[in-house]
């Protein structure tokens, strides 16, 4: 190994031996939802879900229209103008 070589991974390791070593944290502690992270919600039927919705509709909002991000779809029947407060 030429003594360039040997820097360019020596500074790769420094760089991300701390993003290594919380990612394997981060499977440690949470083993049984990262073994079926896309098909199993932890915890009550609703509060989960509903996190889960607010965080896709967060990131929908910021990449297609960042100006509407709180104007989520979640209530229907009221217009924006309904929701404002009247002021009174």
């Amino acid at each position: 190994m030429t003594t360039k070589k040997r820097l360019r991974w020596r500074y790769w390791w420094h760089i991300s031996w701390p993003f290594c070593w919380f990612l394997a944290l981060t499977i440690l502690w949470t083993w049984p939802l990262a073994m079926r992270m896309t098909t199993v919600l932890l915890g009550s039927r609703a509060d989960p879900l509903l996190q889960t919705w607010i965080l896709a509709w967060d990131g929908h909002a910021l990449l297609h229209h960042p100006a509407r991000i709180w104007d989520a779809p979640i209530s229907l029947k009221f217009s924006a103008q309904k929701r404002a407060p009247s002021g009174r």
